[in-house]
């Protein structure tokens, strides 16, 4: 799970943390990873701008509980989740 910036940031400081998301995504996406995105709707379209920019496709969009990731294929059947809504 990679964590994407609180609220009340500073807009340097937020763009510092996505880009560094950004970058963790796109290797992620290079080896063939599952990734999602759990979010409250207030980061995708900068998020997606700069995996854009990486070459990575936007991602496909879950909430936070086990039955939805396992849809994606972000967990195992077998292993429980807990992500905070972000």
């Amino acid at each position: 799970m990679i964590q994407l910036p609180p609220d009340g940031l500073d807009e340097e400081t937020e763009g510092a943390w996505l880009d560094h998301v950004a970058e963790h995504v796109a290797e992620f996406h290079r080896n063939a990873y599952a990734v999602v995105l759990i979010d409250d709707g207030g980061r995708r379209d900068r998020l997606t701008a700069r995996l854009a920019a990486l070459g990575v496709p936007p991602l496909p969009e879950a909430d936070a509980t086990a039955e939805s990731l396992r849809t994606h294929g972000a967990a195992s059947a077998s292993a429980p989740v807990s992500a905070p809504k972000i």
